[in-house]
């Protein structure tokens, strides 16, 4: 027995290596392999990874959602966790080197400048404070309008006064009867009929004006074909509140008058008219009775956006009738019967009015559609 072996007690209880061990091939004689320095690194730092834990790994795993969607192996994965599968990668392609607000900023550009051209407006753009300076100087316009008309009324504020005095010159027959009868009891009543009589010619004469400095205002918004309509829509407006005013100052406040002269005459008392309150009766009653016959236009522009239909407005008849006569009723001041069928006959004719110019501009608009359909 050698020195080795002696010195070494417990060799006989150690197992013998496997044939195929580097320990076998090196008892067997083959010289054993010199130690590399680089493995030799590679070894100590496993064993300080596993002393420390063990190493997790980073893979690079197939992005389902971006491009390399297509080259995943959709048979060696499960996909149960989803609902619908995989998404489809093309909808969820994005542009990283582009911030998220620039690229819906330029969507709503884009989509305005489509408007734009579709509205034909040229491609104008007006910022909201362009837009509020823009209304300012429209209700500026507006108000110097009315002004140098209240002015100019102002100036002939002895024949205007004649001028509204005429119903109820025809009312007594005579100017003497109504002169007599109109009187004033309360020291500022006449300053009160001076800016009532300013008030109601300024706003009749600067109308015009003003309905044309709305038009300019509104009108950079529409389209070529409304802009078409606004024209006549502005001329058909003044002309209904003219025609309002005519109807009251030359039929409704005669007849309403006379009759309760008439009435007055017949208890035996004698009538006497309060200057303020009968101007204020003649102007305020032509102003609303001008105003109302805009109706009109307001049912015939909801049947050109579609909110009502010529159909509509003729099965209303019944229901039309019975809104007339209430409110003629409220707005004439005699009460008495003829007086009311004088407003609500003009009124239920402009509603009629009305359903024949609605029909025409739906078919006109039926019309289009089928040309451009076609």
């Amino acid at each position: 027995m050698s020195d080795s072996d002696s010195d070494d007690p417990n060799k006989d209880d150690l197992p013998d290596p496997p044939e195929d061990s580097p320990e076998s091939q090196n008892d067997a004689g083959s010289p054993p392999e010199s130690p590399d320095p680089e493995n030799k690194k590679d070894q100590e730092s496993s064993s300080s990874d596993f002393d420390e834990g063990p190493e997790i790994v980073e893979t690079n795993p197939v992005d389902p959602f971006g491009d390399s969607a297509e080259d995943y192996d959709h048979e060696d994965h499960d996909y149960d966790h989803y609902e619908d599968g995989l998404p489809d990668a093309e909808h969820y392609e994005c542009d990283d080197s582009k911030d998220p607000f620039e690229a819906v900023a330029s969507s709503i550009e884009e989509n305005l400048e489509t408007n734009r051209k579709r509205l034909g407006s040229g491609g104008n753009e007006m910022s909201f404070l362009e837009h509020l300076e823009d209304l300012r100087g429209t209700i500026f316009k507006s108000l110097i309008a009315f002004l140098v008309m209240a002015v100019i009324m102002g100036a002939f504020f002895p024949y205007i006064a004649e001028i509204l005095k005429s119903p109820l010159v025809r009312a007594y027959g005579s100017h003497e009867e109504a002169a007599k009868n109109l009187i004033t009891y309360r020291p500022f009543e006449v300053f009160t009929v001076f800016i009532q009589a300013i008030f109601m010619g300024a706003l009749a004469l600067s109308l015009p004006f003003i309905l044309y400095f709305v038009a300019q205002f509104i009108a950079p918004g529409l389209t070529d074909k409304e802009k078409s309509v606004l024209r006549p829509g502005m001329t058909a407006s003044f002309g209904l509140f003219l025609l309002g005013v005519g109807i009251t100052y030359y039929l409704i406040l005669p007849m309403a008058l006379y009759f309760i002269i008439f009435f007055a005459k017949k208890a035996g008392w004698e009538q006497m008219w309060s200057a303020g309150e009968y101007y204020s009766m003649v102007v305020w009653m032509c102003l609303g009775v001008g105003t109302l016959f805009q109706f009109p236009l307001v049912l015939i522009l909801l049947c050109y956006v579609g909110i009502l239909s010529p159909e509509i407005l003729r099965n209303s008849r019944r229901l039309v009738v019975v809104i007339v006569m209430i409110v003629a009723a409220l707005i004439t001041p005699g009460g008495d019967p003829l007086t009311l069928l004088l407003l609500a006959a003009p009124l239920y004719g402009l509603f009629e009015l009305s359903i024949i110019v609605a029909a025409f501009v739906d078919r006109k608009q039926r019309a289009e559609l089928v040309k451009g359909d076609g």
